[in-house]
């Protein structure tokens, strides 16, 4: 993780491509304009022995995973009906807020998100009830054509819909969607977070065993 400022002197496109979870925490597209907050730092797993303990039980665990596209698990037939949404942003952050309770992301904030190089129609799926209309879930990915990477940014399923095979099929339609323009994917999210979601995406094909620690000094 580096910001912005340093992005050019430390990781190159090349240099991020041979190892991107261990190279970076986040998508080599997202270190342009990312600057990390004051006295906050980022460390991968295998380095975390360098800050002391007290700071390492503080420090909030990230996943990174890797898909090479190669291989997915076939969709399930659920009760789902998934379709390419772009323009319903306020259904989108109505589903990631109703997901959070520490979180909160604006309408306004997802259309600036479609604002970016790496914004793709096709990276941005409704799941709604086939006999209702309503949504039960949403997934937003990225399309970063300079590495040929997609990023899965927010995939989320309403309460009342989960365990019903919506979120991967979700996952594997927007991977789907985006995989002819593309070499492979990443997704991240905490470790420890609930309904694990580390476990969620290896069931999606995706691998790997990086972690990151976002430790405050």
């Amino acid at each position: 993780m580096m910001l912005k400022k340093e992005k050019q002197a430390i990781l190159t496109r090349t240099e991020y491509l041979q190892n991107p979870c261990r190279t970076s925490a986040i998508p080599f597209w997202k270190c342009f304009d990312y600057e990390l907050p004051a006295g906050v730092e980022v460390i991968h797993e295998e380095e975390i022995g360098k800050i002391d303990i007290d700071k390492r039980r503080q420090a909030v665990r990230y996943f990174r995973l890797f898909h090479r596209l190669d291989w997915m698990p076939s969709c399930i037939q659920s009760k789902a009906e998934l379709l390419i949404a772009p323009r319903q942003t306020a259904d989108f952050a109505a589903m990631i807020n109703a997901a959070y309770a520490d979180l909160q992301v604006s309408e306004a904030q997802l259309l600036q998100l479609q604002k970016q190089a790496s914004f793709d129609p096709k990276g941005w799926l409704l799941a709604k009830d086939k006999q209702t209309g309503l949504p039960l879930a949403c997934g937003i990915a990225a399309l970063d054509r300079e590495t040929q990477e997609i990023s899965l940014e927010w995939i989320q399923v309403l309460p009342q819909a989960r365990w019903q095979g919506i979120g991967r099929d979700l996952v594997i339609q927007l991977l789907l969607n985006l995989k002819d323009q593309a070499r492979f994917a990443t997704v991240s999210g905490k470790l420890d977070g609930a309904h694990s979601p580390e476990k969620f995406y290896r069931k999606c094909g995706f691998t790997g065993n990086d972690v990151w620690y976002i430790v405050r000094k």
